[in-house]
């Protein structure tokens, strides 16, 4: 039993032991139940990587989308240049909500870059796969 972490694919293969009934737990729902999560599913298997999105693919294309979006905007207020200070810029302008709205809003992130996923699942690995077992909504 394990956390996050190992609710990958590749803690299977990697593993070199029969690991069935192997349990882990992960943030949020199946993304592959997700319908916010469709268009980054099948823009993923589009593109045709060889390895698979795991658990925190969808969740770290919409951070670094978030990020391109910040850099976009300190350049565009700069002529189209980045500027010295640059890093500073992006920080202080997500800060300030330069990407609220649709371009920071992902397929798993809402307009303020917060989850729109408040949920926890239990995994369990049958058949040389990870399968969820059960998902709850946090509550508080």
């Amino acid at each position: 039993m394990g956390g996050d972490g190992i609710q990958d694919p590749a803690f299977i293969s990697a593993s070199g032991e029969a690991n069935e009934g192997d349990l882990a737990t992960s943030i949020g729902y199946p993304v592959e139940k997700l319908d916010t999560a469709k268009k980054f599913i099948e823009d993923y298997k589009a593109e045709g990587y060889k390895d698979p999105y795991a658990a925190y693919g969808g969740y770290s294309y919409d951070a670094g989308w978030a990020v391109i979006q910040a850099v976009k905007a300190v350049a565009a207020a700069n002529s189209g240049k980045l500027p010295a200070d640059a890093r500073a810029k992006v920080v202080d302008g997500s800060r300030q909500g330069l990407l609220r709205g649709r371009d920071r809003q992902g397929r798993l992130l809402d307009q303020y870059g917060d989850t729109t996923n408040k949920q926890l699942t239990v995994y369990k690995v049958e058949g040389g796969k990870w399968v969820d077992v059960k998902s709850d909504t946090f509550n508080q």
